[in-house]
């Protein structure tokens, strides 16, 4: 048997450390995507957690804004005489300060789920009641349209303080905090509000 040359055993010793170079470097590559996933998927469930923890936030904002709306003398007379609704629906809560700026609309709904007044062009509202607000549940809806996120929020209140008749409010506004609405146990929904 003849011996091995320093130069074919050089050349062996490196192609060993090649292929275990590839070897290890293929394995690094698989560990870097398993922790890449891991973390996307631990991203995902933060992120998720985060939008329930915000819509919860939001709908806590919105009962609070509902009971001052609900409360507010001015939300009762239209209930009762709904001349000024437009200028109640497009200035008068505003100007009271009684909803933040993130709500985009306000309205008031007829007994039967209906807007008293076609929502404004620029504002983005549902016509109809969802039929669980028209039963006296409290509702939140989160939509998709027009390539935005629309957060209503649907909650009965009472047309007078004294809870002798029944009413619902609602929030509706792009994905941001702040909502309208307010919820007092009753059996039949008289009016509506949507904010």
């Amino acid at each position: 048997m003849k011996p091995h040359s320093i130069g074919r055993l050089a050349t062996l010793f490196i192609l060993a450390v090649a292929a275990s170079i590839l070897l290890l470097s293929g394995y690094l590559w698989l560990e870097m995507e398993r922790v890449a996933k891991k973390i996307h998927l631990r991203e995902a469930q933060s992120a998720r957690a985060e939008v329930v923890e915000g819509l919860a936030e939001m709908e806590r904002r919105g009962k609070g804004m509902a009971r001052a709306l609900a409360l507010w003398d001015e939300t009762r007379q239209q209930l009762s005489a709904s001349e000024y609704y437009a200028l109640w629906r497009d200035d008068r809560v505003r100007d009271a300060g009684i909803v933040s700026d993130q709500v985009e609309a306000v309205g008031l709904y007829d007994k039967q789920g209906r807007l008293l007044a076609p929502p404004r062009k620029d504002r983005s509202m549902l016509i109809h009641l969802p039929s669980q607000a028209l039963r006296g549940e409290a509702v939140a809806l989160l939509q998709q349209e027009n390539g935005g996120s629309h957060f209503s929020l649907f909650l009965p209140v009472h047309a007078d303080p004294g809870a002798t008749s029944c009413s619902a409010m609602s929030a509706s506004n792009s994905i941001s905090p702040a909502n309208c609405g307010a919820h007092r146990p009753t059996a039949m929904p008289t009016w509506h509000i949507c904010a």
